[in-house]
C-alpha cells in the first residue's frame, strides 16, 4: 500500500502524452475532414491551400502549447483532476 501512489504518480506522464497524441492527431484528422467537406479543390484551389496551412500552423502551435502545459505546469491528468475536484 505504501507503493500505490508513486505507482500511480509514475503512470501521469505516459497517461499524458498518449492523451495528448491522441486529442492532437483527432483535431487534425477532424479539421482536415472538415476542410476537404467545406472547401473543395476544385471550386477553392487557392483558399484550399491555405486553409491546410493553418491548419498544419495550427498542429504545430495546439502542440507546443501542449508540450509547454506538460513540461512546465501541473500537466493534463493533473490539470483534469484539479478541474473536476474545484
Amino acid at each position: 500500500m505504501t507503493i500505490a501512489p508513486f505507482a500511480a504518480g509514475s503512470l501521469n506522464p505516459l497517461m499524458d502524452g498518449a492523451l495528448i497524441g491522441l486529442v492532437l492527431i483527432h483535431s487534425h484528422l477532424g479539421f482536415d475532414s472538415v476542410i476537404t467537406d467545406y472547401a473543395p479543390k476544385w471550386r477553392v484551389p487557392k483558399s484550399r491551400k491555405a486553409l491546410n496551412y493553418l491548419r498544419n500552423l495550427a498542429f504545430v502551435i495546439v502542440g507546443w502549447g501542449w508540450y509547454e502545459f506538460e513540461t512546465n505546469d501541473v500537466g493534463l491528468t493533473e490539470g483534469i483532476k484539479r478541474v473536476w475536484r474545484a
